[in-house]
């Protein structure tokens, strides 16, 4: 099964059709963009757009290989077609100030493809961004992670440094950054629509104006509609670009009604594959449409079902149960250099193949058919546009009759199955007055129905969610039809090959009794506000029903009742309904609720009492979602017979025991809103909640977790085999001015039964949410061939479906309002070792078989390095360390508030219909151990001397708590800037010093904290037991924010031999999670000491720190440049010659020719080779991407030849370990009047480099080199750096500092002055322009200097005649 196979087997929805996910998106960087201002840079940033979402990255400036990795994160709650179609884009643009942003390319991921992904992720994968109005040409490289994830889904833990471009040695070329290899290969996927048939009337005065819409990835293209035509013809090819490798598969095919006024009316959706389509093209065949069944206007007119009817047309919860016509399609993939989108006009192709079919349909009869008083049956029979319908019939005693032979119905269809509609069966209840309403309707397949020696078949009818008879949780009824299809063939005479179809007739009904043998029930839903239920079962068959006694206040109910129901049934038995068991919750005053129901077939009903009851599973409504069981078995007996042979007794043998319940306490009730926990007992009874026994009220250390201290004996009759075992039913309530019920929780008794093999609960697992429903692979799916696994394979498959089993089984969920334990100031006991237990004579006794608190053992000194001695000896887990208990020392029984079924209107149309129905939570949990003794074996002791011992054994004590905290990974930010500031807190209680609020060492804007802390923290034992860890986000602004919340119960880890075995305690991973999401909210690394006050005095706390943060300095020299190419072009360049070619210019005779001047033209003329000369004005900036500190050189002035001096110096300070070792390097061309020209640029990944100084702790140097530098822009180099570089201590920068450019101190290297070109100077320098202008044109200055001074002498010549002229 392919990845998209796996998440859509994996989008069930939830009540409502909708269900959550959590999209987590890590943006890491780009690479090699395509410059899009004038100076061949862009400012780049990356939009991630998610289901109508979008967030959006910082603004990088002046780069084309930008850093970001910033994490965003999009919390959906969605259809499961909004899923389906879902798509994670990324667009990265060219951010503009005062113009809109420019695209610079982008991406797309199908959200299903992500989530069928191992773990839900894509992680740091680079894909190549494109353009679609650029052409198939690359725009650069983005590199990201993707993790999917629905409730319960918990994401993989990475290592930080997991880095996969490190580079050792000295060779800056190979610390270049460079583009992946991604080889894209274009291709045109190309839908040819030719044309549709029986389309459905969508418009109110018209037909239909159908067109056909393609699309995939971020493409789409649609055909022209053609107007008022239910048989449209198009003949239009649609392409679509497509660039492998893409990270999309489905393609959408829709037929579309257009519409002038508001939105266009999808008619139907058809979906394909484009890996399918790469491997072979589809068609030309036929596809049917299905869609939603039409509202009928009797439906419409109920009031009361109208918003819930909107609701599901809006969250998708309409099933594509109606034909809506075929259109005939083609499907093909086209390799190409150049994809293009667009369309185009063709010619007809030739139609599949068809053949002659003929359908027969028989009905015989329905059964629980819901309709409404005076209203009648009908059923009809569709396939394709060919409809049968049968008489109206009236439902009496549960049932309608129709013995309706329908006629041959003779059709032609393709020769092809699979082009073939699906025959599809609507079941209707109609009014005289008030018109039809459907029921419910059958869907199957042609291979379902194939031949004509079927025999009839009992079918589900699945209900019509949208019909005016239909009832939350109740099915439709059931039809009992034969239907059969095959090829229309002819013997040479003419005679059909298929066998004569024999007349239909009535049966013949035989008198019988049906035995219903009921024994017990099992985990059934809650459907009162207390937690429980107060169950009966009702049996129906054949219009007769029986019901059994109520059982009061009991989820797991025993009856051991015979209900005998007296019904006729056919001669034949294909034609016997099933057998409908349905368990009710008893309301006194209102309708009993619905809690679990099961359909059991004819065959599965025997003559004689079975030798063992099966257990049946119990639906409500979707029979995918099973929740409860029924042990049960089902006897059929002739009426006679029965007669004779009397009912049974199906009570099963007994022996008799004693059940014994040590109660150590109660930990974490959570009281009812607006009230307090005042002194809480529990309650006990085995199956009668009036006859009961309970503890005594304790508030001791504190109300919500007090200490019991208690030992109940049961004396119970067990039955031999465990299949029968009932549950003890618990119920803690609060004593005070009125007793109020706190929680309920059941607890079966077979795992503790002597003689059993059950294993026991383990319900001491940490928090875990509900698992996405119906995340089980698809059956069919999932019958693939498996390949052979090796010894080691196999272990390590077992293991991890061990560890995922346990996950499952996880169910302490997180309540909304959490209030731990309170050991108050002064109220400690002391230390006492408790005395030795024989354990021979512990396990004959009862009350003897219990763990002892753990004596004190042999004060130890930690040695002078414990931080190298854990390192050495201790295991590390990635996960929960209660998963590797395997034998945890107490029974743990969570308690429960609220219901699931039998909530009322109000509360059913504002609850979230994302979430698991109803409002059941875990309020609590008991504490104890639970015993089972054959009543010969025990040795009772008095009640006070069991007590007593218990109380001994379990006596407070007082300890030290040390949680040391290393980091927190994969936080997930409260606030919507992406970004948190976290800092730990914890508690176990509500006294001052048992809690610790480290506000003061908060992690400034990060979602990695690495805290690195240990906390001290008193506790009390048994007692004030849980430790909750939680992380909080600190705001500047209003309150502080809880992140996420792990709790650890003390009194488990303490007395787990586990625990106790290991020498040095285990790391661990655990996950955080919050009452505000089902998702988990990140993790935190950490491990946990429990010492007694004289361990923790002589042993401090070990010292833990986080990899050291050193200083250091790198320092980067800047030597020079050569073959940096111009980008001042004045003279001889291509562009140059271009231009003259342009011009007509074609050889150099002509060239030459027309370069020869007069004496008169060259003095006239203004160029020169000093000024008209190819040049750059070279500098060079360096960045650390992590610090995002920036430094320039000097600028090289008038480099005509590509070479720059500069002899200049970078000093970065650094900290090691440094996440993003990378120094950035750009050559840059210097503009006076506009933004500079980007001429190169590298990025070198140091961190090698880094490593090798953090590791040996001594100086690192690169010699003198050059590198090579390009440009995504242009081809080939675009220059090379003579450089070098040193990474030192701080301390040796300290002893030795060196000044950035040729600042002082110049030293370590000393940096003379550059030795540039006398050529080389800034604009601004007047006296050198001068000198140079003088030398460049002296001639002319020559030259010009006679002419002026001839010109001037001429002019006072002419000023003397005239003026002598005008004085005569």
């Amino acid at each position: 099964m392919d990845a998209l196979e796996r998440a859509e087997s994996s989008a069930k929805a939830g009540p409502g059709g909708i269900q959550q996910f959590s999209v987590r998106v890590c943006v890491i960087e780009c690479r090699d963009l395509k410059g899009k201002n004038k100076n061949s840079m862009s400012d780049p940033v990356c939009y991630v757009r998610c289901c109508g979402q979008s967030q959006h990255t910082t603004i990088e400036k002046k780069t084309l290989s930008p850093y970001w990795e910033q994490m965003f994160f999009f919390n959906l709650k969605i259809t499961k077609d909004e899923f389906l179609d879902g798509k994670i884009q990324f667009q990265v643009y060219n951010a503009n100030t005062f113009t809109r942003n420019e695209l610079i390319g982008s991406f797309e991921f199908d959200m299903t493809r992500v989530y069928g992904e191992d773990d839900h992720e894509l992680y740091r994968k680079w894909v190549g961004l494109y353009n679609a109005d650029l052409g198939s040409e690359l725009q650069g490289y983005l590199r990201c992670s993707i993790v999917v994830l629905g409730p319960g889904d918990v994401p993989a833990n990475h290592e930080d440094d997991d880095d996969d471009e490190e580079v050792e040695g000295e060779d800056l070329q190979k610390m270049v950054l460079l583009p992946p290899q991604i080889e894209r290969i274009g291709y045109e996927l190309k839908v040819r629509a030719y044309r549709a048939e029986k389309l459905p009337k969508t418009d109110t005065f018209g037909k239909t104006d159908a067109y056909v819409l393609a699309q995939f990835a971020s493409e789409s293209m649609k055909t022209d509609y053609k107007k008022e035509n239910f048989d449209p013809i198009w003949n239009t090819e649609l392409r679509l670009p497509v660039y492998v490798p893409t990270m999309s598969d489905r393609i959408a095919v829709r037929v579309v009604d257009y519409d002038k006024v508001g939105d266009d009316e999808p008619i139907a959706t058809m979906n394909f594959r484009w890996s399918s389509i790469l491997t072979d093209h589809f068609g030309p065949a036929w596809v049917n449409l299905y869609g939603a069944y039409p509202i009928s206007m009797r439906d419409r007119a109920q009031i009361s079902k109208l918003v819930s009817m909107i609701a599901r047309i809006k969250n998708g919860d309409m099933p594509t149960s109606c034909y809506k016509g075929r259109v005939l399609l083609t499907l093909l993939a086209e390799q190409t250099d150049e994809p293009k989108l667009g369309s185009d006009q063709i010619a007809p192709c030739e139609e599949p193949e068809t053949a002659k079919y003929v359908l027969w349909a028989d009905l015989f009869m329905a059964t629980e058919v819901p309709v409404k008083t005076l209203d009648k049956v009908r059923v009809s029979v569709k396939m394709g546009h060919h409809e049968l319908k049968s008489k109206k019939a009236e439902m009496e005693a549960g049932k309608v009759e129709y013995y309706q032979q329908f006629e041959e119905k003779e059709m032609e269809w393709p020769k092809d199955l699979a082009q073939v509609p699906d025959v599809i069966v609507d079941v209707e209840s109609v009014s005289t007055i008030m018109g039809a309403s459907r029921v419910g309707y059958i869907r199957l397949r042609v291979e379902d129905i194939a031949g004509f020696a079927r025999q009839p078949e009992w079918h589900t009818i699945v209900p019509d969610k949208t019909s005016s008879v239909y009832t939350e949780g109740e099915v439709s009824g059931f039809l009992l039809m034969r239907l059969c299809f095959g090829l229309d063939q002819k013997n040479p005479d003419g005679t059909p090959t298929r066998p004569k179809r024999h007349e239909m007739l009535a049966p013949k009904k035989i008198p019988f009794q049906v035995r219903a043998h009921l024994y017990q029930a099992k985990e059934l839903p809650a459907a009162d506000a207390t937690g429980t239920s107060d169950p009966f079962v009702l049996v129906t068959y054949g219009g007769r029903q029986a019901k059994t006694r109520v059982v009061q206040k009991s989820l797991y109910p025993v009856w051991y009742q015979t209900l005998c129901l007296n019904v006729s049934l056919p001669e034949d038995p294909l034609l016997a309904p099933p057998l409908i068991v349905s368990i009710y919750d008893h309301n006194s005053v209102s309708k009993n609720t619905l809690i679990g129901r099961v359909e059991v077939p004819f065959n599965q009903m025997t003559r004689h009492v079975a030798n063992e009851p099966r257990w049946h599973e119990l639906y409500v409504g979707d029979t995918d979602e099973k929740e409860g069981s029924l042990l049960a078995s089902f006897q059929l007996l002739p009426i006679m017979e029965a007669a004779r042979e009397p009912v049974p007794s199906i009570r099963p043998p007994m022996r008799p025991c004693v059940v014994e319940f040590q109660c150590i306490g109660l930990r974490g009730l959570v009281p009812k809103r607006l009230q307090s926990v005042n002194k809480p007992y529990i309650q006990i009874n085995c199956g009668d909640y009036r006859t009961f026994k309970k503890t005594t009220p304790s508030a001791e250390p504190t109300a919500t977790s007090p200490n019991i201290l208690e030992v109940l004996h049961f004396k119970l009759d067990l039955p031999l085999n465990q299949l029968y075992a009932p549950t003890l039913n618990a119920r803690v309530l609060d004593s005070g001015m009125t007793t109020r019920l706190l929680g309920t929780t059941s607890i079966p008794l077979a795992p503790y039964i002597p003689w059993t093999n059950d294993e026991k609960p383990q319900n001491n697992l940490p928090e875990k949410a509900e698992s996405i429903p119906g995340a089980e692979e698809d059956p069919d799916l999932a019958a693939e061939s498996v390949p052979e696994l090796t010894p080691e394979e196999q272990r390590a498959k077992e293991e991890a479906e061990r560890i995922k089993a346990e996950r499952q089984r996880m169910f302490d969920l997180i309540p909304e309002d959490v209030k731990d334990a309170n050991e108050k100031v002064g109220e400690r006991l002391e230390m006492s070792t408790g005395e030795p237990v024989d354990e021979d004579e512990s396990d004959s006794k009862a009350g003897g078989g219990v763990r002892t608190m753990p004596d004190v053992p042999d004060t130890k000194i930690h040695g002078s390095d414990p931080e190298a001695e854990k390192e050495k000896d201790t295991p590390k887990f990635q996960w929960e360390l209660e998963f590797e208990l395997k034998n945890p020392p107490f029974d743990e029984f969570p308690l429960w508030r609220g219901q699931k079924f039998g909530l009322s209107t109000f509360s059913r149309f504002f609850a979230d219909k994302s979430r698991p129905m109803g409002t059941r939570t875990c309020v609590g949990k008991i504490k104890g151990n639970l015993s089972v003794f054959q009543a010969e074996d025990a040795q009772l002791v008095a009640k006070e001397v069991a007590q007593a011992a218990l109380r001994k054994k379990y006596e407070p004590r007082p300890f030290v708590v040390r949680a040391y905290i290393l980091r927190g990974r994969q936080m997930v930010p409260v606030s919507s800037s992406g970004k948190a500031t976290p800092y730990l807190k914890l508690s176990n209680g509500t006294a001052k010093e048992n809690i610790i609020i480290d506000k003061k060492n908060k992690k400034s804007k990060t979602l990695k904290p690495d805290f690195y802390k240990c906390y001290e923290i008193p506790a009390t034992i048994p007692g004030n037991s849980e430790l909750a860890i939680e992380v909080w986000d600190a705001n500047l602004v209003g309150s502080d924010e809880l992140m996420g919340r792990t709790t650890i119960d003390l009194e488990t880890r303490l007395l787990s031999e586990e625990w106790r075995s290991w020498k040095e305690k285990p790391i661990e991973w655990r996950t955080l999670w919050s009452p505000a999401s089902s998702f988990p909210q990140g993790k935190i690394e950490m491990w946990l000491e429990i010492m007694t006050p004289e361990e923790a005095r002589l042993n401090p706390p070990k010292p833990i720190q986080a990899p050291s943060i050193e200083g250091w300095e790198l320092r980067v020299v800047i030597w020079n440049t050569k073959d940096v190419v111009f980008k001042d072009i004045k003279s001889g360049s291509p562009l140059k010659k271009m231009a003259e070619m342009e011009a007509g210019i074609e050889d150099d005779s002509q060239l030459k020719k027309s370069q020869k001047k007069s004496f008169c033209q060259e003095m006239c003329s203004c160029s020169n080779d000093f000024m008209n000369q190819d040049k750059s004005d070279i500098f060079l900036t360096g960045k650390m991407e992590l610090t995002k500190d920036q430094q320039e050189t000097d600028v090289h002035w008038r480099s005509t030849n590509g070479i720059g001096n500069f002899n200049w110096r970078f000093v970065f300070p650094l900290t090691l370990p440094c996440h993003v070792p990378r120094l950035k390097l750009q050559i840059w061309d210097k503009n006076m009047l506009s933004a500079n020209d980007s001429i190169a640029e590298a990025v070198l990944h140091l961190g090698g480099v880094f490593k090798a100084a953090y590791r040996t702790k001594q100086n690192q140097t690169i010699r003198k080199q050059w590198l090579v530098m390009t440009h995504p822009m242009y081809s080939g180099p675009q220059g090379q750096v003579e450089m070098s570089l040193d990474v030192v201590s701080e301390k040796y920068a300290k002893a030795t500092p060196s000044g950035k450019g040729q600042n002082t101190p110049n030293q370590d290297p000393f940096l003379p002055p550059p030795e540039r070109p006398e050529t080389s100077f800034p604009p601004w320098a007047v006296h050198k322009m001068a000198k140079f202008t003088y030398r460049a044109y002296r001639k002319r200055i020559i030259f010009w200097g006679i002419v002026g001074i001839v010109a001037i002498v001429a002019v006072l010549f002419l000023i003397l005649v005239l003026y002598l002229s005008l004085r005569r």
